[in-house]
């Protein structure tokens, strides 16, 4: 009984430490103006490095929203997952985010098959399962016209630059697809599945985004 209370009491702070090591960063796409949410905000997704030395790359996307006519965005959840205002900006506030849905499966830092990889988990933000390329169809000014009392003629569709940024953003940052032999792994959840499909040739085929890695 003892020895169990004390597993119970260690349990906790194993999944910390390994959180620690190598904690979830978010990444706003400031640098890039077209990859932006529905609302014009930057589009954003959240980072952890891989081990060192690691050759792997998951570029997961997210799955959380997809509209298509002004019917199915005009519902709260879809506008809700319209902007990045509302997600963390500091790994600090990441963290108990991270803790509870980007420790486990793909993600376990000892059980995955891909442990050591860098992930980039891209939030999705356009509601257009990252396949759109369209800017708002009128003009406004953001301020007298916001977010909140638009309609979808308003909202940008940008989720395919968002997918195109996160790569370029990657290949600045750590180096993807430097050499021959790097290699990454490319899919998502639900609307992400769909827009990995939907965007995978495009990519994979296109060393701007990838450089000599195969995808």
């Amino acid at each position: 009984m003892v020895l169990l209370a004390a597993l119970l009491w260690l349990l906790p702070v194993r999944v910390l430490s390994a959180y620690l090591d190598r904690p979830w960063i978010p990444v706003f796409l400031d640098e890039y103006p077209l990859a932006v949410c529905n609302d014009g905000s930057p589009a954003a997704y959240y980072y952890r490095p891989g081990m060192e030395g690691s050759r792997r790359w998951l570029v997961y996307l997210d799955g959380a929203g997809w509209c298509w006519n002004a019917e199915s965005c005009s519902h709260a959840w879809q506008r809700s997952h319209g902007t990045s205002t509302t997600l963390p900006r500091t790994k600090e506030a990441l963290m108990p985010r991270a803790m509870r849905f980007l420790q486990w499966g793909l993600f376990d830092k000892v059980r995955s098959p891909i442990a050591d990889a860098h992930i980039a988990f891209v939030k999705s933000c356009s509601n257009d399962a990252f396949m759109g390329d369209r800017p708002p169809l009128i003009n406004f000014d953001p301020i007298s016209y916001p977010f909140s009392q638009r309609g979808v003629a308003g909202w940008h569709f940008r989720g395919r630059r968002i997918v195109e940024s996160v790569f370029l953003d990657l290949r600045k940052r750590t180096g993807l697809g430097e050499r021959f032999g790097d290699r990454v792994i490319y899919g998502g959840c639900s609307a992400g599945a769909r827009g990995a499909m939907a965007t995978m040739d495009f990519i994979s085929t296109n060393t701007q985004f990838v450089g000599k890695a195969g995808v």
